[in-house]
């Protein structure tokens, strides 16, 4: 099984649905410095970070499965 987790540095879906109700600020949304890979290395799931376009990612999807889950992080810009 393959996760895939899209690394923005914070909660920006829950940012996004604060300003649709109306909130100015909402704290705890900024997540800065998590490693997603040392956290995945420490539940023994193999890992690989994507930082620069597509074509990096598909060639972590097509590189040989390892015996068990693996993680890869897509690391994409903050938003504004």
């Amino acid at each position: 099984m393959t996760f895939i987790v899209v690394n923005n540095r914070g909660y920006g879906i829950l940012r996004d649905f604060g300003a649709r109700l109306g909130l100015r600020s909402v704290p705890g949304l900024d997540l800065p410095g998590i490693d997603i890979l040392a956290l995945a290395r420490g539940y023994n799931v193999a890992a690989t970070r994507v930082t620069s376009r597509s074509d990096h990612l598909a060639a972590a999807l097509n590189a040989p499965a390892p015996q068990g889950p693996r993680l890869i992080e897509v690391v994409v810009p903050a938003p504004a």
